[in-house]
């Protein structure tokens, strides 16, 4: 049986754990199948027969967003963090420059799509985009 990778290991390999670079893409396909709701293929299902009833409440069970979504977030600062333990000096500026570009970039797209469907919300305000959507 193989041993379990190291801290050091992993540092080795780019500060990476595949196991949990897996995991994470397993918790974030729960997350999005749990904001899809039950499965289209379950949703004309009558659920008040024995089979609907175990198709779909046996779907919402198995996929659960809310603890993908803690465990996902463990995970990944876990990760973000692993490179920078250690005795190496740590560079604040260029830590929250990477971490901003690495979320801005990804929500500006995120918004010029909306506006190009015609979603027309505001970026600023208590209605904005930011603050009534999953940004």
């Amino acid at each position: 049986m193989p041993a379990a990778p190291s801290i050091a290991a992993a540092q080795r390999q780019g500060g990476r754990f595949p196991v949990l670079d897996a995991l994470r893409i397993v918790l974030a396909l729960c997350v999005t199948l749990d904001h899809v709701g039950v499965f289209p293929l379950f949703a004309g299902v009558d659920s008040s027969t024995p089979l609907g009833r175990l198709l779909v409440h046996g779907w919402i069970t198995v996929i659960w967003g809310v603890p993908a979504v803690i465990g996902f977030f463990v995970i990944s600062g876990f990760c973000i963090h692993l490179p920078f333990r250690g005795d190496q000096e740590f560079f604040v500026g260029r830590y929250y420059a990477r971490r901003y570009a690495r979320i801005l970039i990804p929500v500006a797209a995120a918004i010029a799509v909306w506006r190009a469907v015609g979603i027309n919300q505001p970026l600023w305000g208590p209605d904005s985009v930011l603050w009534r959507s999953v940004l």
